[in-house]
């Protein structure tokens, strides 16, 4: 049953996530990512990865800070440094438990940075490459599935955008 509950929110957080790369604006991508984080922090305590989890919750907090324009450059490092620390010290899972706070910190980066949806598109690349690696290794196939579906989208509309500019 926990397998079955697990997934399921798994996957509806992993719609969210979708639904956002077809997003115009970087900060209605935020705000869907914000729903997805919701999702899979319930998702990745049932499955029992705490760091999962305290990454979501303090991502999702990150990525709302961020579509309201509040999160500040001193914010901004301090979720890094709470999305390290915490990450480390609430694994429980081994080397695998080092993913969510590195792929975190390396969207917080990103997301702080990206001027426009497109460039975070490309954050998102990354992002989702460390998070499948992750969710498959504690068995959340649906957001295992859906990382790799939002790299290829994300891949593909990259090249669209750039083929339109030139």
């Amino acid at each position: 049953m926990r397998f079955i509950i697990q997934t399921a929110l798994s996957l509806i957080g992993s719609c969210c996530l979708i639904y956002s790369t077809f997003s115009k604006k970087k900060d209605n991508m935020l705000l869907w990512q914000t729903t997805d984080c919701g999702f899979n922090a319930v998702a990745t305590l049932i499955a029992g990865s705490f760091t999962g989890t305290t990454t979501c919750i303090l991502c999702g907090i990150r990525n709302f800070l961020n579509a309201k324009h509040k999160l500040t450059k001193w914010l901004t490092i301090l979720f890094c440094i709470l999305l390290f620390v915490l990450g480390i010290l609430v694994n429980k899972i081994g080397w695998i438990g080092y993913l969510p706070p590195i792929a975190a910190v390396e969207y917080t980066i990103w997301s702080a940075l990206a001027k426009n949806a497109q460039q975070l598109r490309a954050g998102l690349i990354i992002n989702c490459s460390i998070w499948a690696i992750h969710d498959c290794y504690v068995h959340l196939y649906p957001s295992t599935i859906t990382y790799i579906i939002i790299i290829i989208l994300s891949i593909v509309n990259l090249i669209i955008n750039r083929n339109k500019q030139e």
